[in-house]
């Protein structure tokens, strides 16, 4: 009986990370040393830009012009990545009059909104098995 115990988790143990992909972003174009990176990835368009699939957030590098994050045991598909360079630490982005961002940001596939953040679908690109890499140039 322990045999086909620990068998059954051996297998349920494999099953789960049969299917999981790395995804390595490079986020390219930080001038400035201070703040913190946020990267988050959406896995919708249902939840873009209000409950990321996976969100880390990354000290800048002194000298640094990019950095290089992974996500690993992401499920392969459809996804969006964003990308905001906090400057000052508030944990959001900045924005001026009518919105405009006064911090560096981007989006993958190097999305843009006509008046506001591109949509998910503008986002969106496909992350397989095994890895999957990605740049994102902050504007």
């Amino acid at each position: 009986m322990r045999t086909l115990l620990f068998s059954t988790a051996l297998v349920l143990a494999s099953f789960s990370h049969a299917h999981a992909a790395t995804l390595e972003i490079v986020v390219s174009g930080l001038k400035r040393p201070e703040g913190r990176v946020r990267i988050a990835v959406w896995a919708s368009p249902a939840t873009f830009l209000k409950d990321p699939l996976r969100a880390t957030e990354v000290a800048v590098p002194e000298g640094a012009d990019s950095l290089r994050v992974r996500f690993e045991d992401l499920p392969p598909g459809k996804v969006a990545a964003s990308v905001i360079h906090d400057l000052n630490g508030n944990q959001r982005l900045d924005t001026g009059f009518g919105g405009i961002p006064k911090e560096p940001y981007g989006f993958s596939r190097a999305a843009r909104g006509r008046f506001g953040p591109p949509s998910f679908d503008d986002a969106a690109f496909e992350v397989a098995e095994p890895f999957t890499g990605t740049e994102i140039k902050l504007k």
